[in-house]
């Protein structure tokens, strides 16, 4: 790990056009940054529904696919982290699968630029600790999506 900055990997295993990679970086670097960290590392895996589902299935006991996992490192850790946030962390994985993601946009009538921002920010945040379980949590979990994506948005304007 690079001392003093957190580190992004991103790997395609599905084509994801029209996003870049350096824009997928910058807003998980951007959520890093956002939650304290400045030597963290993660790693985001782009791949199909038919990855996605057997990963879903062996870790989670769910035979479908769906839109992303997040694997973190420590399991459920937000007092670790609050404590540690300085020091060299790996924090764990993140799985999209690009053809739901592309899915779930339509059915929203999102673009799917606005997707992979929304999916990106919301597996980072389980990562750190946060989950949807309950009503309080979702509120606060779409309330911290909400201020990430905006805040980013601000940032790069004119990318």
């Amino acid at each position: 790990m690079q001392r003093g900055k957190n580190t992004v990997a991103i790997l395609k295993r599905q084509k994801c056009w029209p996003l870049r990679k350096k824009w997928m970086e910058d807003l998980m670097q951007h959520g890093l940054q956002r939650a304290g960290f400045r030597r963290a590392e993660l790693s985001v895996l782009l791949t199909d529904n038919q990855e996605i589902k057997k990963l879903n299935a062996q870790y989670r006991n769910q035979n479908n696919a769906t839109d992303c996992l997040s694997f973190p490192m420590q399991g459920t850790f937000t007092p670790f982290l609050k404590e540690n946030r300085r020091d060299a962390l790996v924090l764990g994985d993140i799985v999209i699968a690009i053809p739901f993601a592309r899915r779930e946009a339509v059915r929203m009538g999102l673009s799917f630029k606005k997707e992979m921002a929304w999916l990106l920010v919301h597996s980072l945040l389980h990562l750190l600790g946060f989950d949807h379980e309950t009503v309080r949590q979702a509120k606060e979990m779409r309330r911290l999506e909400k201020e990430y994506l905006c805040d980013f948005k601000e940032r790069h304007l004119y990318d």
